[in-house]
């Protein structure tokens, strides 16, 4: 089932029908910043969820590439997780 769901979501973000990523997170440390912007600087990530319209307009994830879809959009989620949780930090 698992299998079939992954293949099926792989296919629809190639397709370009689906590219935005939910990510939750409980903060256990967090400070403000010099302009007074919050700076997470440790969470515990929840999950990870495709969809539509995501809060977080750089949180995207697209399909590349000739090789496997599955590990394709894995990759490019590893990627946006490690951008937001840079842009989480203020670097």
């Amino acid at each position: 089932m698992e299998t079939r769901r992954g293949a099926e979501a792989a296919t629809l973000i190639a397709a370009g029908a689906i590219d935005g990523l939910s990510i939750g997170y409980r903060t256990k440390r967090a400070s403000k910043g010099d302009k007074g912007e919050r700076r997470l600087s440790e969470v515990e990530l929840w999950e990870v969820s495709l969809v539509t319209f995501p809060m977080l307009p750089t949180a995207r994830v697209s399909a590349k590439g000739a090789d496997d879809p599955v590990q394709a959009a894995l990759r490019d989620m590893a990627a946006v997780l490690n951008q937001a949780r840079q842009q989480m930090m203020g670097r």
